[in-house]
C-alpha cells in the first residue's frame, strides 16, 4: 500500500477537512449576536443581508458538489444551509416587530380583533399597562358588532371597512409595507434566483460541462455577494467612523475559511473553488483594517424587554 504524497495529503486532504470545520463554524458565527438581537427584540447593527446570501450559497455549493461528486463541498455546506433558515427567519420576525412598534400597524392597534370559536374578541390596555380581556360585542356595527373597550366606551368593528375601496379604506399604502419585510423580499429574490439557474441546468439542453459551468459561475457570484455584504456598511463605518456594524466573529471566520478553501481550490485546479474564496480572504483583510481605523463608539441600548420573543 502506497501512501500519499506529504502535499497531496496537506492540500487535498486535511486543507478541506479543516474548511469543512471551519465553513461550519463561520457559518454559526452570528448565532450569539442573534440571540442577543431575540432578547433586545430588534435587529440593532447586525446586517442580515449576508444570511440571505448565506442560504443561496449552500444551496448553490450543494448543487455544485452533486455534480463534480466532492464530498467536502457538500459536508462545508450543508449546516450552512440548515443555519441559514434560521438566521433569516430570525432577522424577518425582528425587522416586522420593529416595523410594527416604529411605524404603527394593524397587529399593533389595542382594538385588535382575535376569532375565538365565530365570536371576535379584543384585547385593550387600561391605563396601568395591564391587559384586560373584559370587552364585550355589541350589536349595531356595520357588520353587526361593535366593540366596547376596557374603559366602557363602543368602538367599530376594527375589521369594519378592511378590504373597502375609496378614502375610507383601512388599507393604506402604509400598512401594505408590512404584508414583507425588506429581509423577506431579499431572501425571495435569492431564492428565486436559485429556482430558475437550477431549472434552466435541469430542463435546458446542456450536457456534461456547459451545466458545472452555470452553476460554478451563479455560486460564484453568489459567494462574493456574501463574502462582501458586511462591506455593504462600508459607507456608514466610514463616515460615522464607527465599525460596530461589522460583525467580529464572522469576519475573523470568513477570512480563515477563504484561506483552507483557496489553498484546496489551486490544490484540485478548480478556478470557481478558488477565485471567489481568494477575494473573500481579500474582503476579510478590507473589513479587518476598517474594524482597526475606526474602533467601535457607539453604545447600544442593551434593555431586554420580555416580549414575545422571550
Amino acid at each position: 500500500m502506497t501512501s500519499l504524497p506529504l502535499n497531496e495529503l496537506i492540500f487535498e486532504y486535511i486543507s478541506p477537512t479543516l474548511g469543512v470545520i471551519m465553513a461550519s463554524a463561520t457559518f454559526a458565527a452570528p448565532i450569539s449576536s442573534v440571540k442577543d438581537a431575540i432578547r433586545r427584540e430588534k435587529l440593532g447593527d447586525l446586517n442580515p443581508m449576508p444570511w440571505a446570501m448565506m442560504a443561496g450559497n449552500c444551496v448553490g455549493w450543494i448543487a455544485y458538489s452533486f455534480m463534480i461528486k466532492d464530498y467536502f463541498v457538500l459536508f462545508a455546506n450543508v449546516p450552512g444551509f440548515m443555519l441559514s433558515i434560521w438566521l433569516n427567519m430570525t432577522a424577518i420576525k425582528l425587522q416586522f416587530l420593529e416595523a410594527v412598534v416604529s411605524r404603527g400597524s394593524p397587529i399593533s392597534d389595542p382594538y385588535e380583533t382575535v376569532p375565538d370559536d365565530g365570536i371576535s374578541k379584543i384585547l385593550a390596555e387600561d391605563e396601568n399597562g395591564n391587559q384586560s380581556d373584559d370587552t364585550t360585542p355589541i350589536r349595531g356595527s356595520s357588520s353587526g358588532i361593535k366593540y366596547r373597550s376596557a374603559t366602557g366606551g363602543p368602538r367599530e368593528d376594527p375589521t369594519a371597512n378592511s378590504f373597502a375601496d375609496g378614502p375610507t379604506a383601512r388599507k393604506s399604502g402604509r400598512e401594505a409595507e408590512h404584508l414583507t419585510t425588506p429581509h423577506e423580499r431579499v431572501v425571495l429574490c435569492v431564492a428565486g434566483v436559485w429556482v430558475l439557474v437550477l431549472s434552466v441546468v435541469a430542463f435546458g439542453p446542456f450536457s456534461g460541462g456547459p451545466d458545472v459551468r452555470i452553476v460554478g459561475l451563479t455560486v460564484n457570484a453568489n459567494l462574493m455577494f456574501f463574502y462582501g455584504a458586511p462591506l455593504s456598511t462600508i459607507a456608514k463605518v466610514v463616515s460615522l467612523r464607527d465599525s460596530s456594524g461589522i460583525h467580529v466573529r464572522t469576519m475573523v471566520m470568513n477570512t480563515v475559511n477563504g484561506v483552507f478553501w483557496s489553498i484546496y481550490g489551486l490544490a484540485v485546479v478548480d478556478a470557481y473553488i478558488y477565485v471567489p474564496n481568494l477575494c473573500g480572504v481579500f474582503f476579510g483583510v478590507v473589513q479587518i483594517i476598517l474594524r482597526i481605523v475606526f474602533p467601535i463608539r457607539i453604545i447600544e441600548n442593551q434593555e431586554n424587554p420580555k416580549g414575545i420573543f422571550t
